[in-house]
């Protein structure tokens, strides 16, 4: 599990409505910023991020 574990996740999404939770996330992309929910997640984003930005 990531930061965040599934039991947690409805508990987040209840108590900050405006805060989007994505629960199929690997990783996220927001503009500039990346985020992965764990190490095998982060490799995935790292191949992404290296097409993307060659």
């Amino acid at each position: 599990m990531g930061l965040l574990d599934l039991t947690m996740c409805d508990l987040l999404k209840s108590g900050s409505p405006s805060v989007e939770v994505d629960l199929d996330a690997i990783f996220i992309q927001l503009g500039n910023v990346w985020t992965s929910a764990g190490v095998h997640q982060q490799a995935s984003l790292n191949i992404v991020n290296a097409q993307q930005n060659p």
